[in-house]
């Protein structure tokens, strides 16, 4: 199964997206045993302060929860701003997948 961990965040003033990063990349080294098969940072189009975090994940559970890695994301972020953490689960529509 495949699914996302989303985890916006509202930032007060600029988004810090250097400490974003760091803080993305000492929890993929302290989280060694539990890894997301990939991490993406993206910011808004319009709203200078919108920043989201992207976890993608693979695993055999069916049903998913926030990671304790996404949820230490969130306590270290936090201070940033508002955040809004939730969890996503890919739909696999027939035997083929859905393509632009």
């Amino acid at each position: 199964m495949r699914w996302v961990e989303i985890i916006k965040v509202r930032t007060v003033g600029e988004p810090e997206f250097l400490l974003v990063t760091e803080v993305l990349r000492d929890f993929s080294a302290i989280h060694k045993g539990n890894q997301p098969v990939e991490v993406k940072l993206y910011h808004h189009a319009t709203v200078e302060s919108d920043l989201c975090i992207h976890l993608y994940w693979e695993s055999e559970t069916t049903s998913p929860r926030k990671s304790p890695m996404g949820l230490r994301i969130v306590e270290s972020i936090g201070a940033l701003g508002v955040a809004n953490h939730s969890v996503w689960i890919e739909e696999v529509c027939g035997e083929d997948e859905i393509s632009a």
